[in-house]
């Protein structure tokens, strides 16, 4: 009998303890900006717009700096407007999609091969004020099979985020 109060109290606190954990979790997460990644502008590279987009909706995932939409969730909110999933990069046209999605901000990404360069562009527009809030460009070896690893590079680099100089000297 002594054993089953015990496990009881055990499972009771437990309990209480992983729907704190998770309270916390949401809590974390609506606190947190919303932003929406559309597909990458990609010229020149074998990978195409949607998965260079679903890798820098990852990266910045990873980064736990946004709520980052998911892109079955932007499909459906945009697909009844006239926004171009596949052609939206201008300012004009990522503010419209944002307003839409009612996010705070909206990621977008340029990468280009140039001779023996892939150039990452990435910018920050914020929703609210109508501006680029932020820019990097960042230029890398030609080396398609690290794209991930190049845009999670150009994220840190926006966000201010420090980069492991092994893996900056080696792209």
């Amino acid at each position: 009998m002594k054993l089953i109060r015990s496990l009881r109290l055990f499972l009771s606190f437990f309990f209480m303890g992983t729907c704190s954990i998770f309270a916390q979790g949401e809590k974390t997460m609506s606190a947190l900006p919303k932003a929406a990644v559309l597909n990458v502008d990609a010229s020149g590279l074998a990978e195409d717009q949607k998965m260079l987009g679903n890798l820098l909706r990852l990266e910045l995932q990873k980064l736990h700096r946004y709520h980052v939409m998911d892109k079955y969730d932007m499909q459906d909110l945009l697909s009844g407007s006239e926004i171009d999933l596949m052609n939206c990069y201008s300012t004009r046209c990522l503010l419209d999609a944002g307003r839409i999605l009612k996010v705070d901000k909206m990621i977008t990404c340029n990468a280009e091969k140039f001779m023996d360069k892939i150039i990452l562009t990435i910018k920050i527009v914020d929703i609210a004020s109508g501006e680029v809030e932020a820019a990097e460009v960042g230029e890398y070896l030609n080396m398609p099979e690290e794209l991930q690893n190049m845009l999670k590079l150009s994220l840190n680099e926006l966000l201010g985020i420090e980069n492991e100089p092994k893996m900056v000297s080696k792209l």
